[in-house]
């Protein structure tokens, strides 16, 4: 039965598999929730903006919860990303795909830049095997390779600050023994 499952998810557009509890592809239709259901999926993150292409965000709120899965939108603008909201879903496919099954879906340049993003800083992937990743759905144009740039900066800034934090805990303990 499970076989059978990953084969049919293996077939949805752009599929990618990040991990045990991690994977994406492009807007699935409708009738994929019950598939994700059945695998173990407990959650999806929607980052597509609803075009009159699209199906209706408020319709697939309700398919998906009516498959049992919780659902989060937060749509990212291709030609104008923020970089709190790519902070934001990094955060929350951290937190998420820790314990649960999660499968992120959207546009497949913007899932492929914050999966880099995630593999990079959030896996420890080498540099060269997160952008071999990367490249196999898009090179990013000037206004995403900024936007990962800054994002990284700000992913480096904290983990350096939760170091230095961990570090002077250590030397209060030490002083205090």
């Amino acid at each position: 039965m499970c076989d059978d499952l990953e084969q049919q998810l293996c077939q949805c557009p752009d599929f990618q598999y990040i991990h045990q509890h991690l994977f994406s592809s492009k807007q699935l239709p409708t009738s994929a929730w019950a598939l994700l259901k059945a695998y173990g999926i407990d959650s999806v993150i929607d980052i597509d903006f609803a075009t009159a292409s699209t199906t209706s965000k408020t319709a697939c709120d309700r398919d998906c919860v009516d498959a049992g899965l919780k659902y989060i939108h937060i749509p990212l603008d291709l030609s104008q990303p923020a970089d709190e909201q790519c902070l934001l879903i990094l955060d929350l496919i951290d937190y998420i795909s820790r314990e649960k099954m999660l499968w992120l879906q959207g546009n497949t340049q913007i899932v492929s830049c914050l999966l880099y993003l995630y593999r990079l800083h959030y896996l420890q992937f080498d540099i060269a095997e997160a952008d071999a990743c990367l490249q196999q759905h898009w090179q990013p144009d000037a206004t995403w390779t900024g936007l990962m740039h800054v994002i990284g900066l700000q992913l480096q800034g904290r983990k350096a600050t939760q170091e230095l934090q961990q570090t002077l805990a250590q030397v209060e303990q030490a002083h205090d023994a």
